[in-house]
């Protein structure tokens, strides 16, 4: 079965939740949103800083900061200019609060989610075993079925909420961003939308080989369990016909393999977000030196002074 028709097959588990599921998505929608909106007011706060910019007009600078300006001066009926000046402030205590919100909602939806679908997929795995034929007993050893009951099923529950819920973070971010960018400078705007397809290709590479790793992982779990479960249970055995050296170069050999692929799972994740921000950082700086070649050209240029017959 691929990977896609076992996702496909996951979601169902949370489908009789979809309540919760749409709230929680919901939120993570939220918290990703005033993200984007508490990044914006910094472009707010510059233009307000600006010498040549009056203090009432340092809340024209958006939308909803006009609204919560609005609000300001119908509450206080001070002077409108000293008025303004609470806008900006109050706009960032405003989303600070509603991300504080979000986040703890988004939060805990995801772990009353995944811990609710992992219990539910342990009663079916529980199920499921004590109806299988002996021959399957005989064929595999308990410390991997126990391994699929303990490990697999808390790792399966929690990857197919956290696809939703990436999904939907970076899919608001990554509109929300590209949309404020576009408004500021589109030209510039356009030449960060070329890193993007960079971006694709090393978060396709670093998933593929992470989900790879993931599968290797939990089949070297089983495997650490089936060897504690023989280990143990035939301890009697081992003692009478001398094993314990042998058993421990096994069980040693199993933690090993457990141990590289940890640090390679590590490191995979590691070189993922390095690259990443590695190549945002190259393209910031290419952004600012433009933006900053723009600027300069702009002060340099002549003003066009009007012919001597208007004057």
């Amino acid at each position: 079965m691929q990977s896609r028709q076992l996702y496909i097959r996951l979601l169902q588990e949370f489908r009789r939740y979809g309540g919760v599921v749409a709230g929680t998505l919901l939120a993570v929608a939220l918290a990703a949103l005033t993200d984007v909106l508490l990044i914006a007011q910094l472009r707010n706060v510059v233009d307000a800083m600006q010498p040549s910019v009056q203090p009432g007009a340092a809340a024209g600078a958006s939308g909803v900061l006009v609204t919560v300006q609005g609000w300001v001066n119908r509450l206080t009926p001070a002077d409108p200019a000293t008025a303004a000046l609470w806008a900006i402030p109050l706009l960032i205590v405003f989303l600070a609060f509603m991300r504080m919100v979000s986040s703890f909602t988004a939060e805990y939806g995801s772990s009353w989610l995944s811990n609710r679908v992992q219990a539910n997929l342990r009663e079916q795995m529980f199920s499921r075993i004590l109806r299988l034929p002996n021959r399957y007993f005989d064929q595999s050893s308990t410390g991997t079925t126990l391994s699929r009951v303990a490990y697999d099923a808390s790792l399966v529950s929690q990857a197919g909420l956290n696809v939703l819920n990436v999904a939907v973070r970076d899919s608001v971010a990554t509109v929300g961003y590209l949309i404020s960018l576009f408004i500021i400078d589109w030209q510039l705007a356009v030449f960060c939308l070329g890193l993007l397809p960079l971006v694709a290709v090393i978060v396709i590479f670093a998933g593929r080989r992470m989900r790879n790793l993931s599968e290797s992982a939990q089949h070297a779990m089983g495997e650490l369990t089936r060897v504690l479960d023989e280990s143990i249970g035939g301890q009697r055995v081992v003692k009478i016909f001398g094993g314990q050296r042998y058993e421990q170069e096994r069980f040693d050999e199993v933690v090993k393999l457990n141990r590289q692929l940890a640090v390679k799972h590590s490191a995979t994740s590691a070189a993922n977000s390095g690259l990443i921000m590695m190549l945002v950082g190259i393209t910031l700086s290419a952004v600012i030196y433009f933006a900053l070649l723009r600027a300069r050209a702009a002060r340099c240029r002549p003003a066009i002074s009007s012919p001597s017959w208007a004057r």
